[in-house]
């Protein structure tokens, strides 16, 4: 038995829907693909959690960004077109992790999505 709600099986097959759309079937692709995505804001709220921890503690705080305002950040990357994903993480994050993720491979391998 499925314990995901009717709207939660709606975005899953509307993500699919994107992938397919923006050119990756391979079922593996897209899992690869939603986990980057899922690490990349798990990292943010880390960040955001850690940075709203220290102004509470009054201590210092050495993240992993370069502040509130860095564009790696998930806040910012999420209202990335889908031209500039692969320039966001391709170039700002680590060219070498680009290739290795198939940041390269199209433009539309990044769905924007808020969350």
């Amino acid at each position: 038995m499925s314990s995901l709600t009717t709207q939660q099986k709606s975005d899953i097959d509307k993500l699919w829907t994107d992938f397919w759309t923006g050119g990756i079937t391979n079922p593996l692709t897209v899992i690869e693909q939603i986990s980057f995505l899922m690490f990349a804001r798990m990292l943010d709220v880390m960040e955001t959690t850690g940075e709203r921890k220290a102004e509470r503690t009054k201590k210092p705080f050495k993240g992993r960004f370069k502040g509130k305002n860095d564009p790696r950040r998930w806040q910012h990357f999420k209202h990335v077109g889908a031209a500039g994903c692969s320039e966001s993480f391709a170039m700002r994050c680590s060219p070498t992790s680009a290739i290795s993720t198939g940041a390269r491979r199209s433009a539309s391998t990044c769905p924007t999505r808020s969350s």
